[in-house]
């Protein structure tokens, strides 16, 4: 939203404010089973591997899965797939098939879909994008020809933190956990994963991707910043 004043005393007061819903993230699978990966993450059977998780689709979480059932969504992975009557993906069925290895001898050597480690306590989802920005100037005419403008602008005027924005957002890549044979299996998800950052902690430090300058005079989002302008056109 925004709005442009004109007032008394060639005064000119403008604002834009943007505040906006969080990203989409799609919930997907590691891919560190090195040679066996096509037998642990590739459950669609098209040849692709780090697949999106069995029971969720594109740009699930922060839309139908939220923060607060992601731990109830894993747990339904783990029990219905990882831990169902038939854990392997389509090459994975096409070797016990085959005859070349046995659903136990698969589960033994890691070939088949592996647990995921549940997320921390107090999931923090992706956030909002708050920004509020206001500038104020006024235009002055010199001669009919040359115009002054001075003015000053406040950028983010209500200091909002913000996080997760276009390319600096949590990923959805869950990582394995106990049960799985996987060498990078973790007890619970990681920092930067969707389910690895604590709300228990002091978002302003506990968590990396809060939105900054960057190389920029502003940056949307970024913390409340002031602009001192003057423009002269003749």
């Amino acid at each position: 939203m925004g709005a442009v004043f004109d007032l008394q005393h060639s005064l000119r007061l403008s604002f834009t404010g943007h505040f906006d819903s969080p990203l989409p993230v799609t919930l997907s699978f590691p891919q560190n089973s090195g040679g066996a990966e096509v037998l642990v993450t590739d459950w669609t059977g098209d040849g692709t591997t780090g697949d999106v998780i069995p029971g969720s689709s594109v740009g699930q979480f922060m839309r139908r899965t939220k923060a607060t059932n992601l731990a109830s969504f894993i747990q339904s992975y783990n029990t219905t797939f990882a831990a169902g009557p038939n854990p392997t993906t389509p090459a994975g069925a096409m070797l016990v098939n085959g005859g070349v290895f046995s659903l136990r001898e698969l589960e033994q050597i890691g070939g088949v879909l592996q647990p995921l480690a549940a997320p921390v306590a107090d999931v923090t989802g992706l956030g909002w994008l708050k920004t509020f920005d206001l500038k104020l100037s006024w235009e002055h005419t010199y001669r009919d020809r040359i115009s002054f403008e001075p003015s000053v602008s406040l950028f983010n005027l209500f200091n909002f933190a913000n996080f997760d924005l276009p390319g600096n957002a949590q990923n959805g890549v869950l990582n394995f956990g106990g049960g799985s044979l996987s060498p990078f299996a973790t007890a619970t998800q990681p920092q930067g994963t969707v389910g690895g950052t604590s709300a228990n902690v002091n978002e302003l430090f506990g968590r990396t991707n809060r939105a900054g300058l960057q190389s920029g005079m502003n940056s949307q989002g970024a913390p409340r910043a002031i602009e001192w302008g003057l423009k002269i056109s003749f």
